[in-house]
């Protein structure tokens, strides 16, 4: 254990608030699947938030909602762990292009993932199901 990494398991809301405003940068690695393909891990939009860069698995799913000046940056599906840590590498050694992309990280997150944003595509995606069922 070099203190630089830690992995958490399952923590509260409010140790996860604090884990987050203490990170540098998040890492979510996923295996290639059916699941992958189709679903859509919300904590990545928490992390975005944060204002610290994201490090995603390239997968359809996740590649197709961060696109490039998103924030977030990504790594072959196959989770090299050469190519890993090659990124994380890269990222400390250049501190203020970290810090710029997390801001825009925050500044993607704000415009695509606000609560007023989701509410107001939730609210359109109800009126199109409303306006079907007539």
């Amino acid at each position: 254990d070099s203190g630089n990494v830690i992995v958490h398991g399952y923590v509260s809301n409010n140790e996860r608030d604090k884990i987050l405003a203490a990170s540098d940068i998040f890492i979510m690695l996923r295996q290639p699947s059916k699941e992958t393909e189709y679903i859509y891990p919300s904590r990545v939009s928490e992390y975005l938030y944060s204002g610290n860069p994201v490090i995603l698995t390239d997968t359809p799913t996740l590649n197709e909602f961060f696109q490039k000046g998103s924030g977030a940056y990504f790594i072959s599906n196959k989770n090299d762990s050469t190519e890993l840590a090659q990124l994380i590498m890269n990222l400390a050694d250049k501190p203020l292009e970290r810090f710029e992309c997390g801001k825009k990280g925050r500044k993607y997150a704000l415009k695509h993932f606000s609560l007023k944003v989701m509410g107001e595509k939730l609210s359109d995606f109800i009126d199109v199901i409303n306006n079907e069922c007539l």
